[in-house]
């Protein structure tokens, strides 16, 4: 059985309580500003920049957290550092060496930042509960303002603001990445009128996913709807559940327009369709997937520098595809740290999910919904352009802090077991009957 690391826990008793409340203060913020993007709807927000303000926040939370102590990082964070070291040191033989240093500095960086604070200082389970839900709600009432406002892009689909929400193909991502949370949401709850709104919450972010049309967002959805199909649904016995799940998506996908069904058969065909009529948006993408791998072994080592690929390509196109762009633009040592990044944070989901199968009802939900959600954006970052994007770093963040909380419930329980254990040893094989 694992056990919490010596280095965590002193970590948290060398931080004292405002430490700890102070840091998660500036992650609570950063989430509802990159979230929520409040500038999309107030202009004059935009003056203040917003945005700036958390990130300095944020980074004198982690300079008092480091103050107080703790050597040693979790695994997650240690690739993060990683691969931020990596990206400073292949700027200089970026091909466009002032913009490399803009990616890694201003958007890299704050995402660094971010994976620091959220795994040293979210170690209970509201913080965690807390931060997921600002996270899930946030795409709900995103999808639910694009419907309201008739919000689309220049192509017609759904999207929103001028932010993280505004390319249909990245609200799709954010979808999918965050229905295992909402449906965990909806089945934690007893509420029924908390149920409810998750569940609409679900439906909608079903239909908001048609109206933007993106193929990448429909395989990992798919993906994602899979696995909670089978943890929530038929490994649980929760046979309502399943039953709802198979009832709601044959609704919604005989309900879905024909030009959505008809651009998904374009995943495999490259034709054309009623949002793409000459097939060119497929065809397109496969040519930038090309181009992508040809400049990752052209540039193995230090890659074109980050943020570069786009230049490099000639018409200012991301890869659509978050491994080769990392290949790309970080070299091959780049993708390996990135894939050591991944690989670590579905290893602690994993742990975490098997060592709460024993745990309380709520923790079994947790750990499922972001194994989940984690497997559910591996697949997904095949079709988008993401490393860079700060929600990545808060998904990846999760797991050792989800960890952490299993790890301490595991062991309060151990504490309370074990005792009762060794009065039936001292009384050997035939108990009294108080201790049976």
């Amino acid at each position: 059985m694992a056990t919490l690391s010596g280095t965590a826990k002193s970590l948290l008793t060398k931080m004292g309580p405002k430490q700890q409340k102070g840091a998660y203060a500036a992650i609570v913020a950063l989430s509802f500003l990159y979230f929520y993007r409040p500038e999309d709807f107030i202009t004059p927000l935009n003056a203040l920049h917003m945005a700036k303000i958390a990130g300095i926040s944020a980074l004198v939370a982690l300079l008092v957290n480091f103050s107080g102590g703790g050597s040693k990082l979790p695994r997650e964070t240690r690739y993060m550092a990683l691969l931020l070291l990596w990206l400073c040191i292949c700027i200089p033989f970026a091909y466009w060496i002032s913009g490399a240093f803009n990616v890694v500095t201003q958007k890299f960086f704050n995402a660094v930042i971010l994976g620091f604070l959220v795994t040293m200082v979210v170690k209970s389970l509201p913080w965690l509960r807390r931060l997921i839900f600002l996270q899930a709600f946030a795409v709900v009432s995103v999808v639910g303002i694009a419907f309201l406002t008739h919000s689309r892009d220049h192509s017609g689909r759904l999207a929103l603001g001028n932010g993280e929400y505004d390319n249909a193909n990245d609200l799709a991502m954010a979808i999918a990445i965050n229905l295992p949370f909402c449906i965990m949401f909806m089945l934690r709850s007893r509420n029924p009128l908390v149920k409810a709104f998750w569940g609409l919450g679900v439906c909608g972010l079903l239909i908001g996913l048609m109206a933007t049309y993106s193929r990448s967002g429909f395989v990992a959805a798919a993906i994602g709807m899979l696995l909670c199909f089978w943890d929530f649904g038929i490994k649980a016995r929760r046979t309502h559940l399943v039953i709802g799940v198979v009832a709601v998506s044959g609704l919604l996908f005989i309900a879905a327009p024909a030009k959505y069904r008809d651009r998904l058969i374009t995943i495999v065909t490259f034709k054309g369709d009623s949002v793409d009529p000459s097939g060119a948006s497929a065809q397109h993408r496969l040519e930038l997937l090309k181009q992508s791998l040809s400049i990752a072994l052209d540039h193995p080592i230090f890659g074109v520098g980050a943020g570069n690929f786009p230049i490099v390509a000639g018409d200012w196109q991301v890869a659509h595809n978050t491994y080769t762009e990392v290949a790309s633009e970080a070299g091959l040592p780049g993708l390996l740290i990135f894939l050591l990044l991944i690989h670590a944070a579905y290893v602690s989901a994993r742990d975490a999910r098997k060592r709460a199968s024993t745990g309380n009802d709520e923790l079994k939900l947790i750990a499922s919904a972001l194994w989940a959600s984690i497997v559910t954006y591996a697949v997904g970052a095949f079709f988008a352009d993401s490393a860079y994007q700060l929600y990545v770093y808060f998904l990846l963040s999760y797991p050792c802090c989800l960890n952490y909380i299993v790890g301490a419930a595991v062991e309060d329980r151990a504490a309370t077991v074990e005792p009762a254990a060794g009065r039936r040893k001292r009384f050997g094989r035939i108990q009294p009957v108080w201790v049976r």
